[in-house]
């Protein structure tokens, strides 16, 4: 009993899907989030950041502040930064991506790090 035991443990353990399950690579620096994105003036475009760079911020049941670029969303209607609910993750190490212009230069705006591709929204407005 205890030999089919462990024969079907090595089994799971060493199959393709369960090797990428359990694979370094899927243990990123990325943290999940998921809430309701504030309106103008808590979001806005970046402006100093290049095209496409969206400060937003994200309500209940997350409290943050995020930096997105546009047309990186794999998931549904693909309307962020319009979209009211979002939820999906976030890399920490990208907090400096937001830009906007302060009497002729440039000022980082601080911010929790950078939604990842990975994201998913609600219709939009």
């Amino acid at each position: 009993m205890k030999k089919i035991f462990f024969t079907i443990l090595l089994i799971i353990f060493t199959s393709p899907l369960s090797t990428h399950a359990f694979s370094i690579s899927s243990f990123s620096l990325t943290r999940a989030f998921g809430g309701t994105i504030a309106p103008f003036p808590t979001s806005f475009p970046c402006t100093c950041s290049g095209t496409g760079v969206y400060y937003l911020t994200i309500g209940p049941p997350s409290k943050l502040t995020l930096t997105y670029q546009a047309g990186t969303q794999k998931y549904l209607s693909k309307n962020l930064p319009y979209a009211i609910n979002v939820l999906g993750f976030y890399d920490p190490s990208e907090k400096n991506m937001c830009k906007i212009y302060v009497g002729t230069g440039c000022s980082v705006v601080p911010s929790a790090g950078n939604i990842t591709s990975k994201v998913g929204s609600s219709k939009s407005f």
